[in-house]
């Protein structure tokens, strides 16, 4: 038979009756100076590497959108050099206007993460432009 650890019990006045005596609580000794300045420089580490590692991901997701933008620019381009050889009477006709609205949006290029919200407006205005049909279909 195994013997069992005596429980200390208090005597609760109140009632009268027995509980068992919470244990004391330990007390722990605060960490030393030197290891809490390890633990923030390790905290502090870890930070840095992953906000280089993000920047690295942000950086080649930039790249993307930058070369979506300069494919953007060269079918406007196209439309540049149709509008460059369009005669000067039909500059006026339905056709030309919508050349002149395609080839004046503003493209950015070399976009960074602060400009995110122009190259996105540009964007919109590209997406909604009335492209010119040509062939007499505008």
């Amino acid at each position: 038979m195994s013997a069992k650890k005596a429980v200390p019990y208090t005597l609760n006045n109140a009632d009268g009756t027995f509980y068992p005596t919470p244990a004391p609580e330990k007390r722990t000794k605060p960490k030393s100076r030197p290891a809490r300045w390890a633990e923030a420089c390790a905290e502090a580490r870890k930070a840095l590497d992953e906000a280089r590692e993000k920047m690295a991901e942000l950086q080649l997701l930039l790249d993307d959108v930058n070369g979506a933008f300069e494919g953007l620019k060269s079918v406007q381009e196209e439309y540049e050099e149709w509008q460059g050889n369009m005669n000067e009477n039909l500059a006026s006709s339905p056709t030309g206007e919508k050349l002149e609205a395609v080839t004046s949006i503003d493209i950015p290029s070399d976009i960074g993460a602060d400009d995110l919200d122009s190259a996105e407006a540009a964007l919109d205005e590209c997406e909604g432009a009335d492209l010119p049909r040509g062939f007499g279909n505008d």
